[in-house]
C-alpha cells in the first residue's frame, strides 16, 4: 500500500480534500482496522483479505475459542503486515443482554521490526 491514504472514518481535511494518513504509524494502525474488521471473503476482488472474529464469535465460548482468536490474530500479523512484531494480544469476548450483542474487545500491542516505534490497538468488533 502506499505512503499516504485516507483516514478512515473518511473525514474532510485541507483544501476540502478528503483528511490523509501523514506517518508509517497512521497507515500501519489504519491497515490493522481494515483487516480485523472486514470479514475473510467479504471483499469480492481480493476475498483472502480479513478475518475470521465475527465467524468465531459467534461460536460456543470455551479456552478453545480463546486459542483460535489468538490463532487468527497470529495468522493476520503473519501474512499482512510482516513489517510487524506482535508484542501482546489481549482478547475478551463479552456479551450484552440488553442488546443481545456479543461483541470482541482486542487490545494488540506490536512493534516495527528494524525500529524501536512500538503502538497499541484497541478495537471492538460486532
Amino acid at each position: 500500500m502506499g505512503d499516504f491514504q485516507f483516514k478512515i472514518p473518511i473525514e474532510i481535511g485541507d483544501n476540502s480534500f478528503f483528511a490523509m494518513t501523514k506517518t508509517r504509524k497512521e497507515r500501519i494502525k489504519q491497515n490493522l482496522i481494515f483487516v480485523f474488521s472486514t470479514d475473510l471473503g467479504e471483499r469480492v476482488v481480493n476475498s483472502n483479505i480479513g478475518s475470521k472474529f465475527r465467524k468465531l464469535l459467534f461460536e460456543n465460548h470455551s479456552i478453545d475459542i480463546n486459542k483460535q482468536l489468538e490463532v487468527e490474530t497470529n495468522r493476520i500479523f503473519n501474512d499482512y503486515f510482516p513489517e510487524l512484531v506482535l508484542n501482546k494480544t489481549r482478547i475478551k469476548v463479552t456479551e450484552n443482554s440488553e442488546l443481545s450483542s456479543n461483541y470482541l474487545l482486542i487490545s494488540i500491542a506490536y512493534s516495527f521490526k528494524n525500529s524501536e516505534d512500538t503502538d497499541t490497538l484497541s478495537l471492538a468488533i460486532g
